[in-house]
């Protein structure tokens, strides 16, 4: 959820957060042919977050867990503090470029 709240901080100082400008993005629009709205990003970006922060019973915390949700909201989290606080910690500037690295073909330049 450190994504999400870091979402709001960057919003209530009048930034653009990591979620909005994936969801502005050219990729996303070419991805869904029209620009995304923000309903359906959000089901998709955090379906995995959602069904555990969500779940009632313990058999909810059994599902088919997607890798790349992790990995977005690990990029979320760390741009939007990035976007906050001005600056990373040396940690997470380190884990930022493995992304990137790892990654390539996400998060270009």
């Amino acid at each position: 959820a450190a994504e999400e709240i870091l979402g709001k901080l960057v919003e209530h100082k009048g930034g653009t957060n990591m979620f909005e400008r994936i969801r502005q993005a050219p990729e996303a629009k070419k991805e869904f042919g029209h620009p995304v709205s923000t309903k359906k990003l959000s089901d998709l970006v955090n379906q995995s977050r959602n069904r555990l922060k969500h779940a009632n019973d313990p058999m909810e915390d059994h599902f088919d867990y997607n890798e790349n949700d992790a990995i977005v909201m690990l990029f979320r989290a760390l741009v939007n503090y990035q976007l906050v606080t001005g600056g990373l910690t040396e940690q997470m500037d380190k884990a930022l470029d493995v992304l990137r690295k790892d990654h390539q073909d996400w998060f270009p330049g």
